[in-house]
């Protein structure tokens, strides 16, 4: 192959992979798109193996994520005027030249492993598989957890695939498209590109299908007959960035005193009204006539209210979400943020990189200690914020702090392309299926929208619209999942068997 060939066999991967993610074009190149990358990797030495992978996860990285550019070179800059359009499409740059590292090293190693297993294909299929799991296990080391764009999210319209995840996760589901991806290239390895390459492909990937409409044929019914419901009215604000940084006390007062009116006036007999991440871009406890208000609208719709705010406190400040009572008031339990955003809301290694300060937001966070959750009609309700949604962990140790209600509230209002409000949202899909549990997701700019435990989306709302979505959710305690008991170990065993395959690839002969 030449090198021409190669590069170009390379960026067709990527982009046939960035498109298969949720809100792009189709999802069923994840099946086929990197055994591409596998068969330009064929052969190769470890060092250009590197530049094969490191061009697949550039490239993979700018198309799948390229909603980040608009956020970065015109919404934040307008936003906060820190730095120019010029400066975010470098950072937008820098990002995906440094993310592009992590599949240069998967080239590295595939490339060595391709060489010294080349005669033994079980231990290249498994050793593939280990070094798979293994990146992704990188990606999750702090302090930047670059852990988005899996391609695993292509997998949000297979509810019966997606049933996997209870068992192993996200990591069992990489295992699955690693096996279908590794199958095709191994077959290119014996029938070359052939009228039977082709044809074996095909009932691969077919097949693939076949056992996801099997398996969701089985699923039952999101409701049951006898199920107590709690009822939930989500709002989608619409509130720009600018809006709400510039916004005073008495303007949100009075728009929040509008979309509780709306709430009434359908007669609907609401249990919980949630507000979107950070709506309250100050400590309402400092505020009395902010908590007047609040404690008297819940005493007299006798609805909770989820008060998403910068809690302060000694320390400094947390992203946080407290909740009002219609009996007691204002809860003096609060839960803060535990997985904060890189250089928006604190610095990864601030002595290296205090260069990229200018990128955050009004100020550096605290990390949330504490996994709270809050009773609500009988239940334990959780309230991941923002891109949390994005960590298993997060709702497994809320999980197994007794929530059986999840609700993320989430911002996304430096988005403008409904790409990136899919891609947000679909992640509910696979943390459902993963905790089996029921999730919302109560976003300022959409979609707003509810999941039942088999990640089967029940309804969302239509995004860049001002709304309200009311969503039923059923008032049981659900079993935890084989996932949530392994979660912790999991790595552990991911490190012991990528250390396996290494040290064999320099035994053998």
């Amino acid at each position: 192959m030449t090198k021409r060939r190669r590069i170009g066999l390379t960026t067709l991967s990527a982009v046939l992979m960035a498109f298969s993610m949720p809100g792009m074009v189709v999802s069923i190149p994840v099946w086929f798109s990197f055994a591409i990358l596998l068969i330009c990797l064929e052969s190769l030495r470890s060092r250009h193996g590197f530049l094969i992978g490191y061009i697949f996860g550039y490239f993979y990285y700018s198309i799948a994520f390229w909603w980040l550019l608009p956020a970065f070179i015109r919404e934040i800059p307008k936003t906060f005027n820190s730095f120019t359009p010029l400066v975010g499409f470098l950072v937008y740059i820098i990002a995906g030249l440094f993310v592009a590292l992590y599949y240069g090293f998967f080239g590295f190693i595939f490339s060595w492993f391709s060489k010294k297993f080349k005669h033994h294909p079980f231990l290249l299929v498994f050793s593939t598989l280990s070094l798979l799991l293994f990146i992704e296990y990188l990606r999750s080391l702090p302090p930047l957890k670059f852990i988005g764009f899996r391609f695993t999210d292509a997998l949000f319209d297979m509810s019966g695939i997606l049933q996997l995840a209870s068992v192993g996760g996200t990591e069992l589901l990489l295992v699955l498209i690693g096996i279908v991806n590794l199958l095709i290239f191994m077959t290119w390895r014996s029938k070359g590109v052939s009228k039977q390459f082709w044809i074996t492909s095909a009932l691969i990937v077919f097949s693939v299908y076949a056992l996801d409409q099997v398996i969701t044929s089985f699923l039952p019914p999101p409701y049951s007959q006898k199920a107590q419901t709690i009822e939930l009215a989500g709002v989608q604000t619409m509130i720009t960035p600018l809006d709400k940084y510039y916004a005073s006390e008495n303007e949100l007062i009075e728009d929040f005193q509008k979309l509780v009116k709306e709430v009434e006036n359908t007669n609907k007999e609401t249990d919980l009204f949630i507000l979107p991440e950070t709506y309250f871009l100050y400590d309402v406890n400092n505020y009395p006539n902010t908590v007047d208000m609040l404690e008297q609208t819940s005493k007299e719709s006798s609805m909770s209210i989820v008060v998403p705010h910068i809690y302060e406190n000694g320390d400094g400040y947390y992203n946080a979400v407290q909740l009002v009572y219609p009996n007691k008031g204002l809860g003096e339990e609060f839960y803060g943020k535990i997985e904060l955003n890189p250089f928006t809301e604190y610095l990864p290694f601030e002595n290296l990189l205090q260069v990229f300060s200018f990128l955050k937001f009004r100020n550096y966070l605290n990390k949330g200690e504490t996994y709270t959750t809050f009773k609500i009609e009988n239940m334990n309700a959780a309230f991941p914020i923002c891109f949390e949604s994005f960590f298993p962990n997060v709702f497994i140790d809320l999980k197994k702090n007794d929530a059986n209600l999840f609700c993320v509230i989430t911002n996304d209002g430096y988005f403008t392309h409904k790409t990136a409000l899919i891609q947000h949202f679909k992640q509910l899909q696979i943390r459902a299926v993963e905790t089996n549990s029921w999730i919302c997701h109560v976003s300022n700019n959409g979609i707003t929208g509810l999941v039942d435990p088999y990640g089967r989306v029940i309804q969302h709302s239509q995004p860049f619209v001002r709304n309200i979505t009311y969503m039923d959710v059923p008032k049981e305690k659900r079993n935890n999942t084989i996932y949530m008991y392994i979660y912790h170990y999991l790595y552990l065993f991911i490190l012991l068997l990528f250390g396996v395959f290494l040290i064999v690839s320099f035994v053998i002969k």
